[in-house]
């Protein structure tokens, strides 16, 4: 399976303007990512439960522990799909250990390491927003107009 790779969310491209493509670890890693960067879906059963959390209305107290176990649950779903799919040595079988740590008040960094059916480990890392973008702004539209 071939997959277009994704950096801070933009299709990458070569110096020659076409896409890049990844397979196997690299593809697994950005799965990872993805399943924990995303909001749970519960059609497609894939995401994280954790970003649905804390925007669901009263100021949620986020801990390590909790954010470890949303993060975790959804790497296992990502496990639960690719065990009928064929990625090469890609496929993860377990999550080693999750860690994180709060930056400041909104921002999630995360550490997943996961082993791979082939045997090897990779660690990926990433940074979420954790509380919803709010633009409520009220914009007064005499100063844009202009004649």
């Amino acid at each position: 399976m071939t997959t277009i790779k994704v950096s801070n969310g933009d299709f990458t491209t070569n110096s020659y303007g076409q896409n890049e493509y990844i397979t196997d670890l690299g593809e697994a890693a950005q799965n990872v990512a993805r399943s924990v960067l995303t909001e749970y879906d519960s059609y497609f059963d894939e995401g994280n439960e954790l970003l649905q959390f804390v925007t669901g209305g009263s100021d949620p107290i986020v801990t390590e522990i909790l954010t470890q176990q949303f993060i975790t649950e959804s790497i296992n779903r990502l496990i639960i799909k690719q065990r009928d799919v064929d990625i090469g040595g890609g496929k993860i079988i377990e999550v080693n250990q999750v860690k994180t740590r709060m930056v400041g008040l909104t921002t999630l960094v995360f550490l997943a390491e996961v082993m791979f059916a082939n045997g090897a480990v990779k660690t990926i890392v990433g940074q979420s927003n954790i509380q919803p973008t709010k633009l409520d702004h009220i914009i007064n539209t005499s100063s844009l107009i202009t004649v």
